[in-house]
């Protein structure tokens, strides 16, 4: 039913049929077979060229809520093209509500490239390093694909400028440049091809210096949230 209603004519059925891939927890997904997830993930992407706005910003909901998940964690492909779809609509004149909702899926999707805290020994037991190992994992093997580094590099221009727009994308912009400096944390003592690449250009180029400025503006900004 869900499905069906992603591709339905009318627009306010594929919104109602969004809302519901935006309110599916991990574990109701877990239980979807893999063709599932992918049928989604290609419905939401489509979406996101949507002639109506609502839709736009729903399936852009959509694929934040999806980049949390194993399927696109761990799958560079299924990564680069939410994140291609999603750096459209950023680099492009799009109203508020769809911006807003894409920067909020940006900045999830930024975090799916960083590795989870590592766990206090005395207040965590195995199970939580086991978790935290399996994120961790994720993270590297995205960051060990020079695609995906490549993404990363022409996204910080965009979230950049999203840094200065409305309060409500700035604050998610903000947020995905955070992750997008965490990303460059060493995972084990274990230093991958792709995220020396990233440590190396983010260092030595001049976006790092842009990000910082944007993050500094941020403070100053006054907004709360911001």
């Amino acid at each position: 039913v869900v499905l069906a209603s992603l591709q339905h004519l009318s627009p306010l059925v594929q919104v109602a049929g969004f809302e519901c891939v935006i309110a599916m927890c991990e574990g109701a997904f877990a239980h979807l077979p893999p063709a599932t997830h992918k049928e989604m993930l290609d419905c939401a992407v489509r979406a996101t060229k949507d002639p109506h706005a609502n839709v736009q910003a729903a399936a852009c909901k959509a694929l934040g809520n999806l980049a949390g998940l194993a399927f696109v964690s761990q799958q560079p492909a299924n990564f680069l093209l939410i994140a291609r779809s999603l750096q459209n609509i950023m680099t492009s004149d799009q109203p508020q509500a769809v911006r807003v909702a894409a920067s909020w899926a940006m900045a999830n999707l930024c975090g799916a490239l960083c590795p989870a805290p590592g766990p206090d020994p005395e207040r965590l037991g195995p199970t939580s390093d086991a978790t935290t190992s399996t994120t961790a994992n994720a993270a590297a093997a995205l960051l060990d694909a020079a695609e995906v580094v490549a993404w990363a590099r022409e996204a910080v221009g965009a979230l950049v400028e999203g840094a200065s727009d409305h309060d409500r994308v700035r604050v998610s912009a903000v947020r995905a440049l955070g992750h997008l400096l965490r990303a460059d944390l060493p995972r084990g003592g274990d230093v991958l091809e792709g995220e020396e690449q990233w440590a190396e250009w983010l260092l030595e180029g001049e976006a790092l210096e842009a990000l910082v400025h944007a993050l500094l503006a941020a403070l100053r900004c006054g907004a709360a949230k911001v």
